[in-house]
Parts: C-alpha cells; structure tokens; sequence
C-alpha cells in the first residue's frame, strides 16, 4: 500500500459511518475469501453500501472498486492485496477484509486468515466450489481453525444452481453445509432469498436437530421459536460443526443485508475467542511500504491495550515470546479503510490497526509490552498461547532476472526490491552470477511485482521471462568420515577450519519446508563460531551443486568442527561451510527437483479430447480424474510446471476460448529429462 496509490475513495464515503461505537463483544472480524471471480469484491463493495458507507458501490470491471485501489488491481480487475474496512451494521462493529482469489498471491490469503475470527466463503453458483475455494476453505477449517458461512452468489445468472452449488461444499471443501436460505424465484428470475429460520422451516430444523442436543429437545416437544434455531445455528457455526448456507445476488444487491446479519448472528466476538484477560500481545500479519509514512504494519490485537509511543517489545516468530527482536515505540495507531486511514487514540483486544514508527517489525513478529505476554485464543477444542507465529510463505515457483532500465537506478532498484520482499515474504531476490534474480509464486506475481516497482517506488525495471524455479535435493543419506579441511591465507593471514557433515533426504511431507533444517548442537565451537557456522550452511543451502538451485527435502547436521586458535575465525568457518556441504551433496546422489502442480480444468463436452490428448503428450500430465457437469467436464491432473508455461493461450486455442482452468502447487518431483 503506497502512497501514491489512487485515493478517489473518499468521495464515497460517509464520514459519520465510519465511527465504531460497540464494544469488542459487539465486534466481528471477518476475512471474504473465494476463487478468482465468484463476485467476492463485488459482494464486498455491496455489504459496504449496504451498511452505507459507500453512497454508490464500485465496480470490479469499471476499476472503481473501493478495496481494489492499487493500480495494477484496476488495470487487470482482480484483487492482489488483501484490504479492511470498518463499519457498522446494526449494533455491531464489523471488520471486513477482502482478499485475493487468484492462486499466485495466496499467501496474502494465509497472513489474512491469521488475523481474523470467522470467513464468508463466496462460491459462484454456476460453477460450484472450485479449486480456490476448495485450497481456501481448507486452511480456514484445518490450519487456522475458523468459522465459516457460505454464500453462493451470482444466483442471477443463467445455470445458477443453489442445490449443487451446497452440495459442492459438502463434496469438494469437507464441510457441512447446511442451508439457511432457499432462493426466492419467479418466473426464472432470482427475486432473493427465503429466510428458512424466520420461517421455522422443518427441514432445517431438523438438520440443526440432529447435531445440537439443546435445540433437539425443543424440536422433539415443537416448542422451538426462530430465536431458538438462530441460536442453534450459530451455536453450531462457532463450533465449527455445520457451516450456514445463504445464496445472493451481489451485482444486484439481493440478500446482501442478510449476509450483514448472518456475519452478526452466527461469527463469533473477539470476546468468544479470547478465553482470559491478558497483557498487551499483537500479531503483525502483514507489513506495506508508504512513502512518506515508512513501513505500515497491519497487526491484530489478541489481549490488552496500547496507547500511542510506547515502547513494545517486537518478538520473531522463532524466538520464544518474551524474547526481543527490538525495542520501539510505536508512533500512530490507525484504522484503515482500503487506502484510507483514520487516527486512533489506542489500540485495543479485538482490533486491527496500521501501526507507523516500526522500523524493524517483519510478517509474523508479535509486539507485547511485557515479557511473557500471552493471548489465549481457542483452536481446535482446546484454548492455546496463540502468539508468537505466522504462516510461512510458500517456496517460490517461477524466478525471472530483472535490471534497471538505466544503470544508474540500480541501487534504487536494489533498495524497492527489498522493500517489497519486506512487504510481501512470498517474493525473495537474489544476486546471481552478479545479476538480481526475483522469485515468487507464479507468472502474474512477478509481472505485477515488476509494475509495482514503477507504479509504487518509480524505478522502470525490465523481467526477463519467467522460468520455473527448480530446486535441489539428494537421493541418499551420506556422513563424510573425515574432516573437510579449509586451510588459505589471505593478506598475510592464515585461515583454518575443518568440518564434518551429514546429509539426509527428508520425507515427503518435509520437503517443502522453505528453510533446509540445519543442526549444529553435535559441535563444540564458541557462540560466535557457531553462529558463524549456521550463516554459512544456511548461505550454501541456496546454491546446490547441479544448477546451483536451492535446496529443498534435505537436512545437514555438523557432525565436528576442528579450530587451530586464531586461525579459526567466522570467515574461515563460514568459507569451510561451503567446501563441506558442497562435498557431501556430490556423494550424496545429487538430485533436481521440479514443481508438480494439480490443475483442474473445465471445458466443454466436445473438446476434452482435445485436452486429454495435449495433457499427455505437451504437458507430461497424470490425468487423475474426469467428471461431467452438463455439457461441460471437469478435468482434475498432475502436471510438471514447467510444460505450462503459456497453457492459458494454449487451452483458449484448443477450445474456442470456452475452457478455464486454474493450479495449484502440489509437490516437487524428481525432474525427468
């Protein structure tokens, strides 16, 4: 979020909306989460009217959506950075935060969810639950164990099928939907929904019956009012046991309110999550970039209150918490709305706030004004410390060099660079063979990552095209018997250190982990050496010995350092790192690894022959399952991603344009060929 970024918001707003007057029992915090265009900001843009915060909605397709406000988000039409706003809707605070649907910037989908208490999953009601949806509610239920509601949207479309849409959930996203709403049509036409609790509608009852003991006994004796199943509802919901279906039109406003009161009914309070009064503890989900106010850091509040200037401690996820990355004082608490902010006088339990005057504060670093502070949040049954941590980002999948268009920007461009791998954790860069090379998540992350570089920090930069980033791993274990010996002297000066390692694959499930777990507690060296020692390992995993790839699925353990005095200093030590991981990664069957990725393609009936034939013998594919929705088919494949580069092109070729299709990472795969 940088300053320069279009502010056409506040002719929009209503000034007087935008104070929260309810305590945090009354509070909701919220993340909207779908795949790529189920109409989530659309529905976003439309709960923000309705709440009449807005006085006219944007529009996705028209560029003037209120949470879409970087350029690059208006030029392509989709959302690439998650955005909050705050309001109110009938006695209850909410805060609402969109975020992107598409597959490349899904880790500004994880630090989101980190942040928040429940989700509204929006599924388009032609298509069902996709493999968005499906990636998304699976992290919201199984890593960050948050409630749900769902609302099938785009009901006013031609193919809208609410039953088939509710059951996608069922089938695809491992949830129990349970339907609270039923569309309202006439003549074919989506008039809204049907609100089966007002109703006391039978069949839902019995459905809520059937999993809650309390409300049973009401509905064995028929002595069950609608405040009654509301309360069932949300019961169950919190719970995590059922998730609320409700159906919408957002483009037309229908059912829109209904979702505002299904958010305010059935997702829980930071009240409910917060299990005990604590000691101030934040988590810092995400860090921007400004111009003129320097790094804004977006953090959640867990327990306690803090006033402006003073001074926090700012814990690393790896520390324990308590133990100090830095000191400092937070300089202003603001509220953000889009890219808006508003002053607050402190920052409180339960709230989201922009905090300025971090200078150091990194994605998943925890600010507590004591040591020890802790939050307790309930997770999975049982309450839990629920800070320090964050998600880690996900390995990079594509890597492309950029350069300076003028050589004299390029210690401008080295410093934006930073800046947004600060920003975004999901980009790295690195400086190879005296070139800078960034990395991310897919094609369209590092185009849109090169245009921020001119839009955001006005440094004109060139991409060279993307390749997929490969990686590097053994196929067996190998222990070096004898010391690898580094013995040089430099400017007069000897310099000596000698090293014994192993190298192990990991297991399957442990080989994605972003860092290469190294173990140094087997050697006998001083705090300095050692440090030195993990620096260099760490420094020499980036660079494997095949194609000088990073590594990946593997663990080096220093077995023995041998010193000789003052020959032995951090350089030498770190320079000896080098000579020995290199040396056991050659003897260890030195192997590349390739990024697999699980595409799921829908076509029409009379191409997927077409599609099945260039699966196998373009894309080196696994088909691994083809199922037929009307006229159209749904085909589920492992492929490398290397073979698809530019499948998009090919795929619209091969089906008159009527084919989409989206991927995920699935695993890495010895590389063939």
């Amino acid at each position: 979020m940088h300053a320069v970024a279009v502010r056409a918001l506040r002719h929009h707003l209503r000034p007087a909306a935008r104070h929260f007057t309810q305590p945090c029992a009354n509070t909701r915090v919220i993340a909207v989460v779908a795949h790529v265009d189920a109409g989530k900001t659309t529905l976003t843009e439309e709960m923000l009217n309705k709440a009449g915060v807005l006085r006219n909605s944007g529009r996705v397709d028209a560029g003037s959506a209120t949470t879409d406000f970087l350029e690059q988000e208006r030029e392509r039409g989709i959302t690439i950075q998650s955005a909050a706003a705050h309001f109110d809707w009938n006695n209850t605070n909410i805060v609402l935060v969109d975020t992107p649907g598409h597959v490349d910037f899904g880790f500004e989908v994880d630090r989101t969810l980190r942040a928040v208490d429940g989700v509204v999953l929006v599924v388009d009601a032609v298509a069902g639950a996709q493999a968005r949806t499906e990636a998304v509610a699976r992290a919201a239920r199984e890593t960050f164990d948050l409630p749900m509601i769902a609302v099938v949207n785009k009901m006013d479309r031609m193919g809208a099928d609410f039953e088939a849409a509710t059951k996608s959930l069922s089938v695809r996203c491992d949830l129990t939907p349970i339907k609270v709403q039923a569309p309202l049509v006439e003549k074919d036409v989506f008039e809204g929904p049907r609100d089966l609790i007002e109703e006391s509608d039978k069949v839902l009852a019995e459905a809520v019956a059937d999993v809650d003991d309390a409300f049973a006994e009401l509905y064995i004796e028929d002595a069950f009012t609608s405040e009654d199943l509301t309360d069932a509802v949300a019961r169950l919901t919190k719970s995590r046991d059922i998730t609320p279906v409700l159906c919408a039109a957002a483009l037309k406003g229908l059912g829109v309110e209904k979702v505002l009161d299904a958010v305010a009914a059935f997702l829980p309070s930071p009240r409910d999550i917060l299990k005990e009064e604590a000691d101030f503890a934040a988590l810092i989900f995400k860090v921007s970039h400004d111009a003129r106010r320097g790094p804004l850091c977006f953090a959640r509040c867990y327990g306690g209150a803090l006033s402006p200037k003073t001074m926090v401690n700012v814990a690393s996820p790896s520390s324990p918490l308590g133990g100090r990355l830095a000191v400092e004082r937070p300089q202003q608490f603001l509220t953000p709305f889009a890219d808006d902010f508003e002053l607050s006088e402190a920052f409180e339990a339960g709230e989201v706030r922009v905090v300025t005057g971090l200078k150091d504060a990194r994605t998943g670093d925890t600010l507590v004004t004591k040591d020890g502070a802790r939050a307790k949040r309930h997770t999975k049954g049982e309450a839990h410390a629920a800070l320090p941590g964050t998600t880690a980002p996900p390995p990079p999948v594509f890597a492309a060099a950029v350069e300076p268009v003028a050589t004299a920007d390029l210690a401008a461009l080295e410093e934006a660079l930073a800046l947004m791998c600060r920003d975004d954790p999901s980009l790295t860069v690195t400086d190879e063979d005296g070139g800078l090379v960034l990395r991310g998540a897919g094609e369209l992350h590092l185009e849109v990552a090169c245009d921020r570089l001119r839009s955001d920090f006005g440094v004109k930069a060139s991409l060279s095209r993307p390749r997929v980033a490969l990686r590097e791993s053994v196929e067996m274990a190998f222990e070096q018997s004898t010391d690898v010996i580094y013995d040089a002297t430099l400017g007069g000066q000897r310099l000596f250190c000698g090293l014994r390692l192993r190298v192990t694959p990991l297991a399957d499930e442990e080989a994605y982990e972003a860092a290469v777990p190294i173990t140094t507690t087997n050697v006998d060296a001083t705090p300095l050496l050692r440090e030195a020692l993990e620096e260099g390992l760490a420094a020499a995993a980036t660079r494997g010995v095949l194609r000088g790839q990073a590594l990946a699925g593997v663990a080096v353990e220093a077995l023995s350092l041998q010193s000789d005095g003052p020959a032995t200093t951090p350089g030498a030590v770190r320079a000896c790192a080098a000579l020995a991981l290199a040396d056991a990664l050659k003897r260890a069957q030195p192997v590349l690894l390739e990024p697999i990725v699980r595409l799921e393609i829908e076509a029409p009936d009379r191409s997927v022959g077409d599609v099945l034939s260039d699966l196998a013998t373009a894309r080196r594919a696994k088909v691994l399952d083809v199922t037929s929705r009307a006229t159209r088919s749904v085909i589920i494949a492992n492929a490398p991603l290397e073979t698809l580069l530019g499948y998009s092109t090919a795929l619209r070729s091969l089906t008159q344009g009527e084919a989409t299709f989206a991927q995920a990472f699935a695993h890495l795969a010895p590389r063939i060929g």
